[in-house]
């Protein structure tokens, strides 16, 4: 007995060590899968969450217009509640460019490119991508990559990660294994990860152990055994067997790799599975065994051959009846008459029966990579929210809708199909998978379809059948016989006919042509009208309860018009429910039925409900009319605001320069000298703005004109010549040789670019040389293209910089601003325009030793002889042997005054008029060289008095409301001659020199302008006596 009972307790013992170990062992041969299946969930979770953020239209849209400000206001709080809730640290926008546009967590930082390696796999697959990447400061990221589209074009990236410490927590907490978290060390970098560290508040011992490096444990002691165990030796064959004591507590230890998503093993896992409790189980079962060894023994005895054996039988039955009812369920699935498909709540099809595949004409394997949830077809027939209504826990019903998996997958079948989609719940209430059944309703669509031929060819196959039955008189058993068969026919054609009639979703009744009675109507049409006294009832006192019929042609009545013409006729009618008075808009088409003569005797109305139809033009009107309502009033505001600001400024940067060719000191020439730049620099930064202004409205338009790049070159030199002197700087331009020079494009865009671009390098050029110049690309007879360049010897630009010094109000780096000054409008002006010329814009420099700017541009080679205005005179004024007769019109005193000084000072004798009128009554008594008209004046302005000169110019004898006896005068005394008109005005908005010029100026003028360019006006007027 005693051996007996030393052999149980022994083999017990053995019995419950195998068991424990076992238990142990499964426990932590499951970690990796739970640790990668905690992996996958969060990712999903990430995942779900993106998807989230790219249906949200702002959010998108944001994200395409790379908007940071809108992006950070709309994802900050959410990032905040995200962080806090399910510990996600990193938010990212990224371009499709791959240079991140925020980073939610660090708004600061942004503009650099990524280059991991989810990125980089969801730009090659354009799917999302996932994985845990090391970092270069030493951490651990779960990291979910979306490509965003639209219209099939990448607009970017949206990325989310959490770090592995707070996936390490859930295992920790979800099923109580402690953890220590070990990274390799020869993919770090020392200086950079202690860096890492000590921003997160880590303590971190580098060269505790040969090969790896500790960066997370969930148990506050480091066991001796794996501290020693890592310290002697690089390769880890531990088993789970191992089993070690701390804090009087009893574990288990086992090791998992840790593998990046490049499957790159980057560190281990040692995990401590505490068996303290089956231990004390254990110790407290053999004693209890050791005292009580008999009957405890007896008792084993006997639970182990009887009871075993019952429950062992049991399991057996329960698992036989499993499988039955497996099998039965998968037998019903399969055979069952209905298309059932069984998705994820992701939107991921995960089984699907025979019948579905026969319906559909696929198989489950081909739905590799479709998602429900981005299915274009049922977002394009408005059903997607619904479908995502029963995913989100309702059942739902899809009456009707045409599908073709054909155009989705590219293979498949187009079938009508009604759809009935149930959630699954688990015992906690969570959705686990959605069940959409199918049926298949293309013969009834198809039935519906044949209704208007049914009834068209009804009355035609009564009167067919009759015909034939009065013929077979002769045989009265054959008459009986096919009259028996016809009325069959009959029965079975009106009872098919029925049931597509009442089928239909519109509306349909069946109208007399007489009286317009209505003999019938669908359902659908007996909803709409009240269900009340319908047949029998006439159309206008059903329809629009009147007791007349409509009155041809006040009304509008398609019924009548088929009955008249015996064509079908469509019109819009607006219903009111006979039931609540909603207010509805239907489209009403009539079909004629006519007998054999041609003559309509029945008419078919079918009511189309188009409510939401017209709700949608309605608001798209309105916001059309908001839209342009907008634009009219921001292009008037900056049309005013700009001659506004140019007209005082006109006066303030004249005036200076009159003072400045007076005699004065030094100091006072220097503050002169201050007021003339600071005001340049003012008028200079309007420009740009409204430039700028132009451009970003798309209302920048392009004049071609014949123009000499060889005078365009020498005048942008003489331009840019002072500013070049005043620092020493030596400027100059090349022409290559024998080069075609005159050439068709906008020279006042070009001249733009170059002033901006040697202006740019002026200022940042403190010795050496600027200079400009163009080389030939290509060229044959009628156009070459071209590329220009600027290059200095200035401060150069960093090669981060490159880029982004084109955007808008951006400079190399804050210093140069607080040195140089600048909006950073420039730049970005330039490479706008040089996109409206055809071309493109780039920048090579190196720091501290010159930058060099390229623009390609295309242009049409000019072949006339000269560039002489289009505006030539028939019988041209003389001009003066030297100096010149102005006519200056300007309403604005200071202005008048000013340019009078400047032109007399010039030796020109000037005539001054304060409007348009008072220019009339000049003309009408003296003639002069030129006319320099304001444009913006009171009585009568620039624009109007333009126009009556023309006009008397070329009618001898003009009728007119206003002014006819000065407008006679003046014709009679410029009839059939030119005068010469220059535009002279602080407008500058796009558009204002075209219409100068439509008017019939000559030229054009800003202010306030440079007397250099008025006086190069005027001596070109002596010159060519134009």
């Amino acid at each position: 007995m005693l051996v007996l009972i030393g052999g149980f307790i022994a083999s017990f013992y053995s019995f419950q060590h195998n068991v424990t170990m076992k238990m142990t062992r499964r426990s932590l041969d499951n970690f990796n899968e739970i640790f990668n299946g905690q992996l996958v969930n969060d990712a999903r979770m990430m995942g779900a969450t993106i998807d989230t953020l790219l249906h949200n239209e702002i959010i998108s849209a944001a994200l395409q217009a790379q908007d940071r400000e809108l992006l950070l206001n709309q994802t900050s709080s959410l990032f905040n509640e995200l962080n806090s809730t399910h510990k996600i640290t990193h938010l990212y926008f990224t371009g499709p460019d791959r240079r991140i546009i925020l980073r939610a967590h660090k708004p600061d930082i942004f503009g650099d490119e990524v280059k991991r390696f989810t990125t980089l796999k969801a730009e090659q697959t354009g799917l999302q991508s996932s994985g845990i990447e090391l970092g270069p400061l030493g951490t651990l990221t779960l990291r979910v990559v979306v490509p965003f589209y639209q219209d099939n074009r990448l607009l970017g990236f949206v990325e989310l990660g959490e770090e592995i410490e707070s996936i390490i927590d859930k295992l920790h907490e979800t099923i109580g294994i402690e953890i220590y978290v070990f990274l390799q060390k020869k993919l770090l970098n020392r200086h950079d990860f202690e860096i890492g560290m000590q921003m997160v508040n880590r303590e971190i011992n580098w060269d505790r152990f040969p090969s790896l490096i500790l960066i997370d444990q969930t148990l506050n002691i480091f066991p001796d055994f794996l501290a020693d165990f890592l310290s002697s030796q690089d390769d880890f064959p531990l088993s789970f067997a191992n089993e070690v004591t701390l804090n009087r507590r009893s574990y288990r230890v086992g090791m998992v790799p840790i593998n990046d998503v490049g499957s790159i093993p980057v560190g281990k896992m040692f995990v401590l599975n505490d068996i303290t409790g089956q231990k004390i189980f254990f110790n407290k079962a053999i004693s209890y065994i050791t005292i009580l060894s008999g009957l405890i023994c007896a008792v084993m005895f006997f639970l182990f051959f009887v009871v075993t054996d019952k429950l062992e039988k049991k399991i057996y039955k329960k698992n036989k009846e499993l499988w039955a009812n497996e099998e039965r369920f998968r037998t019903i699935f399969e055979q069952s008459p209905v298309s059932i498909q069984i998705m994820a709540p992701d939107g991921v099809t995960i089984q699907v029966n025979r019948a579905w595949e026969n319906l559909w004409g696929i198989t489950l394997s081909d739905l590799a990579g479709y998602n429900l949830f981005e299915d274009k077809q049922l977002e394009k027939y408005g059903v997607l929210p619904r479908v995502k209504n029963a995913f989100a826990g309702s059942t739902t019903f899809i009456p009707a809708l045409q599908y073709d998996v054909a155009e989705t997958l590219g293979i498949g079948a187009k079938r009508w199909v009604q759809t009935q989609i149930y959630p699954i719940f688990d015992e906690n209430g969570r959705i686990i998978n959605v069940v959409l059944l199918h049926e298949d309703i293309t013969d009834r669509k198809n039935a519906e379809d044949e209704l208007t031929r049914l009834n068209d060819t009804l009355d035609l196959r009564i009167k067919e059948r009759t015909k034939e039955l009065e013929a077979a008189n002769q045989d009265l058993h054959a008459t009986i016989l096919e009259k028996q068969l016809t009325e069959i026919a009959l029965k079975r054609s009106v009872e098919l006919s029925d049931t597509i009639f009442n089928a239909i979703y519109d509306s349909i009744c069946l109208i007399d042509a007489d009286d317009f009675t209505i003999v019938d109507c669908n359902n659908k049409f007996k909803e709409l009208h009240g269900n009340v006294n319908i047949i029998g009832n006439k159309c206008h006192k059903v329809t629009h309860n009147r007791d007349t019929p409509c009155v041809v042609p006040y009304d509008i009545c398609p019924l009548q018009e088929t009955v008249a013409t015996g064509l079908p006729s469509t019109a819009e009618h607006i219903h009111f429910s006979p039931v609540d008075g909603k207010k509805s808009y239907f489209e009403i088409t009539t079909s004629p039925l006519k007998d054999n003569k041609g003559k309509v005797v029945r008419v078919v109305r079918l009511s189309r409900d188009i409510t939401v139809h017209k709700e949608i033009e309605v608001e798209l009107r309105r916001a059309r009319d908001e839209a342009e309502s907008a634009n009219i009033a921001k292009s008037m505001f900056l049309a005013n605001m700009s001659h506004e600001i140019r007209t005082p400024m006109n006066a303030i940067l004249g005036m200076n320069r009159l003072v400045l060719d007076t005699s004065v000191s030094e100091v006072q020439k220097n503050y002169l000298l201050t007021v003339q730049q600071a005001s340049e620099a003012l008028l200079s930064l309007i420009n740009d703005i409204l430039d700028f202004s132009k451009i970003e409205a798309g209302q920048m338009e392009l004049e071609e004109r014949p123009f000499d790049l060889d005078r365009l070159f020498n005048a942008i030199l003489s331009t840019m010549e002072v500013k070049a002197q005043e620092k020493g700087l030596d400027l100059s331009y090349e022409l290559p040789e024998r080069m075609h020079t005159k050439l068709i494009g906008d020279e006042l865009r070009l001249r733009q670019i170059f002033i901006n671009l040697i202006g740019n390098a002026i200022k940042f050029t403190e010795t050496g040389m600027v200079k400009f110049g163009v080389e030939i690309l290509s060229e044959n007879h009628k156009e070459m293209a071209l590329r220009f360049t600027v290059t200095d010897t200035g401060i150069g630009i960093a090669e981060k910089f490159t880029n982004s010094i084109f955007d808008s109000f951006t400079q190399a780096d804050s210093s140069v601003t607080r040195r140089y000054g600048g909006t950073g409008l420039g730049l970005a002006i330039c490479k706008r325009l040089s996109a409206l010329l055809g071309g493109e814009m780039w920048v090579e420099s190196e720091k501290d030793k010159g930058s060099s700017f390229f623009l390609t541009a295309a242009f049409l080679k000019d072949h006339a002889e000269g560039f002489l205005d289009e505006h030539k005179m028939k019988n041209p004024l003389p001009a003066s042997p030297s100096n010149l007769e102005v006519l200056l019109v300007e309403d604005n005193k200071v202005n008048l005054d000013l340019a009078r000084i400047v032109l007399e000072n010039k030796g020109h004798k000037v005539f001054t008029a304060a409007n348009g009128l008072e220019a009339l009554e000049i003309l009408t008594m003296k003639g002069f060289d030129v006319v320099l008209m304001d444009i913006q004046m009171p009585a009568m302005d620039g624009i109007t008095a333009t126009t009556i000169i023309r006009r008397c110019e070329n009618e001898s004898n003009p009728q007119a409301r206003e002014y006819p006896e000065l407008i006679r005068r003046l014709s009679a005394r410029i009839y059939n001659s030119h005068v010469l008109i220059v535009a002279m005005t602080a407008h500058a908005m796009n558009g204002d020199r075209e219409r100068c010029l439509e008017a019939g100026m000559d030229d054009y003028i800003s202010k306030p302008f440079v007397p250099e360019e008025v006086f190069s006006l005027l001596d070109r007027i002596k010159r060519q006596g134009w």
